[in-house]
């Protein structure tokens, strides 16, 4: 009888290990995380909208010159306009990828209010209005 015991709670025990590390796993799915992102920062005064046309001239020439689709989007977050773009670099191979972020990290140079941001996870707007709150 207390082998039956022993036993029935040793699996209760490794069924609930087992069903906790699976709901984390799946929390770390859930997150949308990118290789790279760029972040259009103010001070006081909006972002750089010049920086942006820059940047999507850019993007369109790199996709064109490469032969790749950069996948990405824009989340807001500032009162001033301030937004990031975020890239899923996952379709690009990790020559290319290393490739496109040294490159854009050069060419933002120039631009003080664009910074960019490696192997982060984008900030979720959802996120950033709560804190505003």
């Amino acid at each position: 009888m207390k082998k039956l015991f022993y036993y029935s709670t040793l699996i209760l025990c490794l069924l609930s290990v087992s069903a906790f590390s699976q709901s984390r796993k799946d929390k770390k799915k859930a997150k949308v995380i990118t290789k790279y992102s760029l972040s259009f920062v103010s001070k006081g005064e909006g972002y750089d909208a010049v920086a942006k046309q820059e940047v999507g001239k850019f993007i369109k020439e790199y996709e064109i010159k490469k032969d790749v689709i950069l996948r990405y989007f824009e989340i807001p977050w500032g009162r001033e306009g301030e937004f990031d773009l975020c890239f899923n670099l996952d379709n690009m191979s990790k020559s290319i990828r290393k490739d496109f972020v040294n490159k854009m990290n050069k060419f933002i140079e120039k631009y003080p209010l664009v910074q960019g941001i490696t192997n982060e996870p984008c900030r979720s707007n959802r996120e950033e209005i709560n804190k505003a709150k």
